[in-house]
């Protein structure tokens, strides 16, 4: 028969009429089709008879030692169990075969839930309010009778979709995609899936994860296939789906154990054949498992060198990209960052070839200095160096352009120049945000913070908190939102006042960037200090080697000082002079040897009387530093003062507006209205004003707040109120006094 696609119109038009022919021919039977399952006609019962003249003799009843006479194997004989795990494409052991009907072995499973309960379920289902059972499919009527017999509520597919939406009002833990039917899963409800998922054993899951990995590749969902395919060990059909991976990396990074075994398990051709792979690396290179990835990194540039799979110019494009990112390994060796920069960029001939790199220049750390600077150099020699190698970086890559500005900032603040390092914070971080360079721009502004706090300069630091707390509702990405919420904290930190548990919240665990070294430091601090400033030195005292440890790896000196300055406060609240001046010791030599004695500045502005406890006990060679110390803590606290006055007047003087904004103006409308009524009672104007705000509910301290007048006025002025209309307190005053709602 010709295909209908390749039929003339005539032919398609004659094939037809000869099918409509039969369709009605077909009607005029008057034949009824039963549509219901499990009833099959006599010729296909036929088919199976001969199953009832196998079992002849006893001997035919057994199956590897199996007697089915009796009650048999209650999982199903041997030899039907291999048979069907060939079907199934699974292990013999997994196959269970019941009875002739699965009715049977259905209505069996939902009673014993009845009256026992399943694996899983915490109470037997009689005892349960309200069983229901959901029944999408068609055609299995009798099968949902079951349900029916035990009292449980059906849900057909239109029923099942009413009831995800009331659940979805309820708790909205799924949400339906009206137009399609669709159904998202809240991530609570996926991680319970996932907790079910790790119970199975180890080769249940592996074929578990292929049949996702497979599953994710026939639909296009390539990296959520490569993922599987990894988990399960699969590296080599891993590698297969490279070539459509285009998502970022960063969820290796999530979990420490995923990149171990990454980098670990995973050949280094399947490793080296992932797009993007050096950028991958690049990035994990800022993670806990750091020197493991710098062994494997020179390992995928070698084999770049000698991959066939590459142009000469490929080549040199990769190389110079990775050197270029292994660069901000090298942070805290100026010499080293220069050496690869420097490489990188002889490498590097066409100018902006490569992609603007996604991660931030900084890694989320609130300071470029600390970054940089390092003990036993000078300043100076420092921001030399970096402004010779950073214009390369900037030009191979397009991106952390402002990042010596900044640092040249943070130097004039560290120097005790505030004034000239507000101006250069400030512009760098006005230049960062045209550049979109948010994580870079969260560190000017945080350090352009701490120079308004010194210098008082309440308005700056207030819009600076205001831009930095703006930012972290932005939503730009995670990373940055947490970034904004750590500098929030730290600077919260140095200002003082009141604070909640909101404020350790800042520095949770589950912050993704704790991974990161160069952020770790910080949100050290922001503990230290909540745990300092709320009373548990307890705690503090029992995190110390673990603060001391994330500052110290990082090289962070100034954070340094300062987690060794509360730790030393913490511990003479506790009475351990010795552990105190352990500690204040080594922050002195810390600062003596890295000249930042503004880091010492900040803590001694918090707490004044750090040394004067404990200086006696101290060697005579500290002198100097201390007095130092003290002097600028002194100027700081100063500044600090002023910023929290500004801050307390302000906030007093918003809620005094929008107190008066909302009474004054009724109040007037109201008198103007209730002249008559005033004059009726025979009550003075101010006597009428505060008697219609003590029947709107005012206690007498907020009409004297109201009106700039003493408590004894009002008191009096009321009392004789309440003479003239003869009632006895406010309460009486209404219905006869008007009120303001």
């Amino acid at each position: 028969m010709t295909p209908y696609s390749c039929m003339t119109r005539e032919e398609l038009e004659r094939e037809y009429g000869s099918v409509l022919a039969s369709y009605e021919a077909c009607k005029a039977q008057g034949l009824k089709l039963n549509m219901a399952r499990g009833k099959p006609a006599t010729e296909q019962l036929d088919m199976v008879s001969g199953l009832l003249t196998v079992l002849q003799t006893p001997e035919d009843c057994f199956d590897d030692g199996v007697d089915a006479r009796n009650y048999g194997e209650l999982a199903g004989i041997p030899s039907a169990r291999r048979y069907w795990a060939d079907v199934l494409g699974c292990k013999a052991d997994q196959v269970f075969v019941g009875g002739a009907a699965s009715l049977n072995m259905m209505f069996d499973v939902v009673s014993r839930a009845y009256t026992h309960g399943l694996l899983h379920s915490p109470k037997p289902w009689c005892r349960e309010e309200k069983v229901k059972f959901l029944c999408p499919a068609p055609g299995y009527d009798r099968h949902f009778q079951i349900g029916e017999f035990f009292g449980a509520e059906l849900f057909t597919r239109a029923g099942i979709i009413r009831e995800l939406e009331r659940l979805r009002q309820m708790i909205p833990l799924v949400d339906i995609d009206r137009r399609t039917s669709a159904v998202k899963i809240h991530p609570t409800m996926i991680h319970a899936a996932y907790r079910v998922f790790f119970e199975f054993p180890e080769n249940v899951q592996h074929d578990m994860r292929v049949c996702f990995a497979r599953h994710f590749n026939r639909i296009g969902e390539s990296f959520s296939s490569f993922l599987e395919y990894f988990l399960a060990g699969e590296y080599q059909l891993a590698a297969d789906v490279r070539t459509r991976v285009r998502v970022s990396y960063f969820m290796l990074m999530r979990s420490s154990k995923l990149l171990q075994r990454f980098v670990t398990e995973c050949p280094l051709s399947c490793k080296a054949a992932i797009p993007r792979i050096l950028r991958m690396n690049a990035l994990l290179m800022h993670s806990p498992l750091r020197p493991m990835l710098l062994g494997k990194f020179d390992e995928i540039i070698s084999w770049v060198g000698d991959s066939e799979d590459h142009s000469a110019a490929e080549k040199r494009r990769l190389i110079s990209y990775a050197y270029a990112l292994k660069s901000n390994e090298d942070l805290y060796s100026l010499d080293k960052m220069g050496a690869n920069i420097k490489r990188a960029y002889d490498l590097f001939k066409i100018r902006r070839e490569y992609e603007a790199p996604k991660f931030p220049w900084t890694m989320y750390a609130p300071s470029v200095f600390c970054l940089i600077h390092r003990r036993g150099h000078s300043m100076q020699t420092e921001n030399a160096q970096f402004t010779r190698y950073q214009h390369m970086y900037t030009e191979m890559l397009n991106h952390g352009k402002y990042a010596q500005m900044i640092f040249t900032g943070e130097m004039k603040y560290y120097q005790g120049d505030l004034t000239g390092g507000l101006e250069l914070l400030s512009a760098a971080a006005t230049f960062c945000s045209v550049r979109e360079q948010g994580a870079t721009r969260l560190a000017a502004l945080y350090s352009a913070a701490k120079c308004c706090l010194y210098l008082g300069d309440y308005e700056g630091f207030y819009e600076i908190l205001t831009d930095i707390h703006d930012t972290e509702h932005a939503h730009v990405n995670a990373e940055e939102g947490e970034c904004a919420k750590l500098c929030l904290g730290l600077l919260r930190g140095l200002r003082g006042g009141g604070f909640d548990d909101m404020w350790y919240a800042i520095c949770s665990e589950d912050s993704d960037l704790l991974c990161n070294r160069y952020t770790a430091p910080y949100f050290a601090l922001v503990k230290a200090m909540y745990f300092l400033r709320s009373g548990k030195y307890d705690l503090l005292s029992g995190h110390t080697e673990q603060f001391f440890n994330a500052a110290d790896s990082a090289e962070n000196e100034a954070v340094s000082i300062a987690l060794r300055l509360c730790t030393a406060q913490a511990s003479l609240s506790l009475g351990s002079f010795e552990r105190a001046s352990m500690a204040l010791t080594r922050a002195l030599d810390i600062a003596m040897e890295n000249r930042i004695p503004s880091a010492l500045g900040e803590i001694c502005a918090a707490f004044p009387e750090l040394f004067g406890q404990i200086e006696q006990m101290l060697p005579e060679k500290y002198s100097v530093i201390i007095h130092q110390a003290q002097r600028l803590g002194a100027e700081f606290r100063r500044g600090v003062e002023t910023v929290r006055t500004y801050e307390i007047t302000y906030a007093a003087s918003v809620q005094r507006d929008n107190f008066a904004e909302h009474y004054l103006a009724p109040l007037k409308s109201l008198l103007d209205s209730a002249e008559s009524l005033r004059q009726e009672l025979g009550l003075s104007v101010t006597a009428f004003k505060y008697a219609v705000m003590a029947a709107s509910g005012l206690e007498n301290k907020e009409i004297c707040r109201l009106f700039s007048v003493s408590e004894d006025s009002v008191k009096s002025s009321l009392k004789r109120t309440f003479a003239a209309l003869g009632v006895k307190n406010r309460r009486g005053l209404i219905g006869k006094i008007p009120t303001i709602k």
